[in-house]
């Protein structure tokens, strides 16, 4: 079989293009997420002083329906200013990431809280499971003020 001078050209473009890929595929989970030591004990991530000028916002964020779940709303125990992967409920549960050191350590400039019920609350108590979410959100920003802000509007007001 003879290949014509055009598909031996998109050929080799092709298998540079795959190598490419296969490459950065390779390359950038290895350098990305890699803690560099500040000296001091701390650690920081690469790109961490791009977020001092450039804020990272956070889309989705799960935190209003795991303390539904976990604390039933409750935020006398809940201590979001400790290490929640040491805690021996939250840190056994893997969709509960967040805490105020981590968002403090990964520099995030906001998140989007969700105030999720499920589909099976249709047409029983969804209106209700709804606004306990708001209010536990509200609650929440209301015990850690210094870290913690309420937006309704693009400008943080």
């Amino acid at each position: 079989m003879v290949l014509s001078a055009a598909k031996k050209k998109w050929l080799i473009f092709g298998g540079g293009a795959l190598v490419l890929v296969v490459a950065l595929a390779i390359a950038l989970p290895l350098t990305i997420g890699k803690s560099t030591s500040n000296g001091d004990g701390s650690d920081t991530f690469r790109g961490s002083s791009v977020l001092d000028e450039v804020p990272l916002i956070d889309g989705h964020n799960d935190l209003p329906g795991n303390l539904y779940r976990l604390e039933r709303n409750q935020l006398e125990n809940f201590n979001f200013d400790s290490d929640l992967r040491l805690h021996p409920v939250w840190g056994s549960q893997s969709s509960s990431y967040t805490d105020l050191p981590r968002l403090r350590t990964g520099k995030v400039g906001g998140q989007f809280w969700v105030a999720y019920v499920s589909c099976e609350t249709q047409h029983k108590d969804a209106v209700e499971r709804t606004m306990a979410q708001i209010d536990v959100i509200k609650r929440l920003i209301k015990k850690y003020p210094n870290d913690l802000q309420y937006a309704t509007t693009a400008d943080g007001k």
